[in-house]
């Protein structure tokens, strides 16, 4: 009840920053000044965004369209902004051995995913993209976090959409809700990709027809998987834990998803699940909290997250057995692409059809 009347007060601020909203795509829709005038990168780009606050899978799928990108023998530049970054230059070009607290967890995952991908941090996309045009000439322009990024013109915008905004937050914008923009902001999106695993994605079958069908956009569903288990300290990479106990530890948007995800390669459930903010920077402080929570919990191991683990390595001897740490192990996940509607073709056969015909345009 209580959420209701508060949606109820807030829809009219709610309306009002839509309305901003559609005045700021008008203007860089005419480009009515040279400040208002979106930058053409010289390769095709395609952006990676959401139109909702949080989690949506955006690093997973962004670093699956760079692999698959090299793949394909195109050399892919991201163009991300790196939230919580702190980089000694910009525009910064991460590598897989970065400092975290220089790079954002975020990009850094992206290096290591994609170790042929040009990784650019900067909350200036037009800088980075300017920088990348200049020095690095990518085949493929990734805009990381894009929908709302005007300043940088695309060939393929992608949207990515959870479950509940499809439901419960459909149309409900900030501060009333917890969209970024009003649902008419979606003409814009060339594609929209659904988190939800295969049942999911069957069930919201007719609200997807009922709010996405009016746009003439396919609609794909999409979840991770786990692949593998790789050790912290040893880079030993393993299929499973023999069903040994194990504590899961996430600071992430959605740890109880991920929960889910380690549950079901491992056939087992954990222990108990350890919880950190978003985009947590690991200290040693918070390594030992995890070993004395696994202890507690009578874990032999301790399970994190690809984007933690990128942190927590850094505080960690590698290479060689650790007695404080013998057993930390990131989930290593692949994007499962598993649900289709409006469309003739599964989202591989979609993205490399237009990734073929958009270097034949820019050739």
């Amino acid at each position: 009840m209580l959420v209701r009347a508060a949606h109820h007060l807030l829809s009219p601020l709610g309306t009002a920053y839509g309305c901003i909203m559609r005045m700021r795509e008008r203007l860089y829709a005419k480009g009515v000044s040279k400040s208002w005038t979106p930058w053409r990168p010289p390769a095709p780009c395609v952006s990676v965004g959401n139109i909702a606050m949080g989690g949506t899978g955006k690093t997973p799928l962004t670093a699956w369209i760079l692999q698959h990108a090299a793949q394909c023998a195109v050399t892919p530049a991201c163009l991300t902004r790196g939230y919580r970054a702190k980089p000694p230059e910009l525009p910064y070009r991460v590598r897989t051995d970065s400092n975290p607290a220089h790079s954002g967890d975020e990009p850094l995952l992206l290096a290591h995913a994609c170790p042929q991908a040009h990784i650019l941090v900067d909350p200036k996309r037009t800088r980075s993209g300017r920088y990348a045009a200049s020095h690095l000439h990518p085949g493929l322009y990734v805009l990381d976090d894009g929908f709302q990024h005007m300043a940088v013109a695309r060939d393929l915008n992608l949207v990515l959409l959870r479950p509940e905004d499809l439901t419960r937050d459909w149309n409900r914008v900030f501060p009333a809700g917890y969209w970024r923009e009003s649902a008419s902001a979606l003409r814009r999106a060339d594609a929209f990709c659904i988190k939800a695993e295969p049942e999911m994605f069957h069930a919201l079958g007719g609200l997807i027809t009922d709010h996405l069908q009016p746009f003439g956009k396919p609609v794909f569903g999409f979840h991770l998987e786990g692949r593998d288990l790789i050790n912290l300290c040893t880079n030993k990479t393993i299929a499973n834990l023999d069903n040994a106990p194990y504590l899961f530890a996430a600071g992430i948007a959605h740890p109880d998803q991920a929960a889910d995800t380690a549950t079901k390669f491992l056939g087992k459930a954990p222990e108990a699940i350890q919880s950190f903010r978003d985009h947590t920077n690991f200290n040693s402080d918070d390594l030992n909290r995890l070993t004395q929570h696994a202890e507690k919990s009578s874990a032999a191991h301790v399970v994190v997250t690809e984007k933690d683990a990128v942190k927590i390595a850094h505080h960690l001897p590698q290479k060689t057995a650790s007695a404080t740490f013998p057993n930390i192990w990131a989930l290593r996940t692949q994007v499962v692409f598993s649900g289709l509607m409006f469309g003739p073709d599964g989202f591989s056969q979609f993205f490399t059809g237009w990734l073929q015909a958009a270097k034949e345009h820019f050739a």
